[in-house]
C-alpha cells in the first residue's frame, strides 16, 4: 500500500454521515497488512421477499426478481384487489403467494410478520392522486422500518431509494436493519 494520492486523483468516500468526514492531520496512520483479508464467498440461499401494493411496474419487478434470486425463493404479494398471480408469466426461481391487504392498515401489516422477510418492496398505488399515493407509500415504509428495527429476528437485506409516481426520489428512514422500497 504505497499509493500516493496526487492532486489530480479523485477519491470516492463512503461514510455513514458526511459530517464525520475529516482530512487526517499529522502522521499517516499505521496499517496492519495482516488484518486485510478477502472474505470467503458465501453460498447464496433462497430468499423471502414481500411486495406491498401493486402498480404497472410490479410485473417487470417480479420478472427481474425471478432472474436474480436463487431457486426456491418466495415472493408474497400483499395488495388490495384480486390476485394478480394468474396474469404473470411462468417463473423459474420464485414461488408466489397473494394476500389481500391494505398496506396502511397496521393490523393487516402485523399479520404479515414483516420482520421475517429478507426484502420488502413497497409500490405506490396508481389509482390515487400522486401526493396521496406518495403519502400512503411513505406511511407503509415508516411502519415497516419501525417493525424491522424492533423485530427480535434480525435479517439482512438491501436498501433502495423510493421513486414516487411524480418522479421525486426519497430515501428510506434509516433503520437498524435495512429493507427495500421502490415504486
Amino acid at each position: 500500500m504505497e499509493t500516493v494520492i496526487a492532486a489530480t486523483d479523485e477519491i470516492i468516500l463512503l461514510a455513514e454521515d458526511d459530517l464525520l468526514i475529516r482530512l487526517a492531520r499529522g502522521a499517516r496512520p499505521l496499517t496492519v497488512d495482516e488484518a486485510i483479508t478477502t472474505a470467503a464467498p458465501q453460498r447464496r440461499r433462497p430468499e423471502r421477499t414481500l411486495l406491498l401494493g401493486w402498480n404497472h411496474r410490479a410485473s417487470k419487478i417480479i420478472y427481474l426478481l425471478d432472474d436474480y434470486v436463487e431457486p426456491g425463493s418466495s415472493l408474497d404479494i400483499a395488495a388490495p384487489g384480486d390476485d394478480p398471480c394468474d396474469a404473470l408469466p411462468p417463473l423459474t426461481n420464485l414461488t408466489i403467494g397473494h394476500t389481500t391487504c391494505d398496506s396502511t392498515d397496521r393490523t393487516q401489516l402485523e399479520a404479515l410478520n414483516v420482520g421475517s422477510y429478507k426484502h420488502i418492496i413497497v409500490l405506490s398505488a396508481e389509482d390515487r392522486a400522486p401526493e396521496h399515493a406518495d403519502a400512503r407509500a411513505l406511511v407503509t415504509c415508516c411502519t415497516c422500518a419501525r417493525w424491522r428495527r424492533s423485530s427480535v429476528t434480525r435479517t439482512r437485506s438491501s436498501v433502495r431509494s423510493t421513486t414516487t409516481p411524480t418522479g421525486r426520489s426519497r430515501r428510506s428512514p434509516r433503520p437498524m436493519t435495512s429493507w427495500s422500497a421502490t415504486s
